[in-house]
């Protein structure tokens, strides 16, 4: 089963939950004012794209290792205020992973500050759907993925990143939302830096003596997401 039917699935296990929570509760529209509101989620990500495990930046004197990373759980903490349109808030990812390049084996951690919100598409109902965007600054860092000469050193990665995906709120007690859903990331990775001053990944070359790479790291990433609102 692939991960995104396997991310439907449990998205579906969660449906009788949020039909309880529909029935259990009044169907009155929420109210305009907003709840300010802090919040914990659980999630499982996947990223890849560029890195597979293969792709080395650098020049003659320094290395970069771009790590094939296991999918992972993660988690985040966020606060903002709930609204009737939907949910809109701040907060704090980190996700961490088992990392591979070519015959070793060390650990790597995503982070990242997200700006995110949660449109809703019906909103006179306890149980709403929605439709997720949001922005992110976010960095990994990859244990001993950085050489300066015979010195190893941790490879940090910094960029800027975009999520959109979909699901489902719903009320399950007057001030507490249970939310679950699907989600893509698109990663940005610019600068790299390790053993030195931070680097433009743009202006470093593959494998270190091959040609100038000129563009950024692209790191597509798919996973699901369930998490709890507790409004003020």
């Amino acid at each position: 089963m692939s991960r995104v039917a396997a991310a439907l699935v449990l998205l579906a296990a969660f449906l009788p939950i949020l039909t309880a929570a529909q029935e259990a509760t009044s169907a009155a529209p929420p109210t305009e004012k907003a709840r300010f509101f802090f919040g914990f989620t659980a999630c499982r990500t996947s990223p890849g794209g560029e890195l597979d495990g293969k792709l080395v930046l650098g020049d003659p004197v320094y290395a970069y290792f771009l790590p094939r990373l296991d999918p992972s759980a993660g988690f985040s903490v966020q606060g903002g205020a709930a609204l009737k349109s939907g949910i809109w808030s701040a907060g704090y990812f980190q996700s961490s992973h088992n990392a591979y390049f070519q015959g070793w084996e060390r650990s790597a951690t995503l982070h990242a500050v997200e700006i995110e919100g949660k449109g809703y598409l019906i909103r006179a109902r306890p149980v709403r759907p929605f439709l997720l965007a949001g922005f992110s600054i976010p960095w990994l860092t990859v244990k001993d993925g950085s050489l300066k000469g015979d010195a190893v050193y941790d490879a940090h990665y910094i960029g800027l990143g975009v999520k959109v995906g979909a699901g489902l709120a719903a009320q399950i007690v007057p001030r507490v939302i249970l939310t679950a859903g699907l989600h893509y990331r698109y990663l940005a990775l610019l600068y790299v830096k390790g053993g030195g001053k931070a680097r433009d990944v743009a202006n470093l070359y593959v494998d270190r003596f091959g040609p100038k790479r000129r563009g950024f790291i692209k790191v597509p990433s798919t996973g699901w997401e369930i998490g709890l609102v507790f409004t003020l």
